[in-house]
């Protein structure tokens, strides 16, 4: 990774709400575990329903983020763009992906795992508590245009639980 990579994961860090309980060296460590990937139009990257361990910086594109709903009809939540992030909700808990998310034009993102995530938790599992109120109000936000989404437990507790942090 080129210190330009670098300077564009920082960049996009600060926009993330969750992270700003990090350390300095935090946020290093954080920035060199990430991996860049390009998509095509059209190509998605996560699915509803599917387990996942990643989450996502969108450092360039456009991208969709639709649910299926029970009745099998699909509904755009809204759209992401370059400084925007996702993945969060089973990145922390280990849900099953709450909506899906394609690219509407050729996109760059950087990815983080959940084993890469880990690594800061364990080291300052303070910052869980951050993280459980930015989680909290996206599933309100997929819950009010959709449909129950993630049944209603401690999402402090999960993600304590989904780190063996408890």
């Amino acid at each position: 990774m080129d210190n330009q990579e670098i300077k564009r994961i920082c960049t996009l860090l600060n926009e993330v709400d969750f992270i700003h309980k990090l350390s300095v060296d935090e946020i290093n460590d954080l920035v060199s575990r990430f991996k860049r990937i390009v998509l095509k139009k059209e190509a998605v990257i996560i699915r509803q329903g599917h387990r996942g361990d990643s989450f996502f910086l969108i450092s360039e594109g456009k991208l969709a983020v639709l649910i299926k709903k029970s009745d099998g009809s699909k509904v755009l939540i809204r759209h992401l763009f370059a400084g925007n992030y996702f993945g969060e909700i089973s990145l922390l808990t280990g849900e099953k992906r709450t909506a899906t998310v394609v690219a509407e034009e050729k996109s760059v993102l950087y990815r983080l795992s959940k084993n890469d995530f880990g690594r800061i938790l364990s080291k300052n599992p303070a910052i869980i508590k951050g993280i459980s109120h930015v989680v909290s109000m996206r599933r309100d936000q997929l819950t009010r245009k959709g449909e129950k989404i993630i049944e209603k437990k401690s999402l402090l507790k999960k993600t304590l639980r989904f780190f063996d942090l408890e």
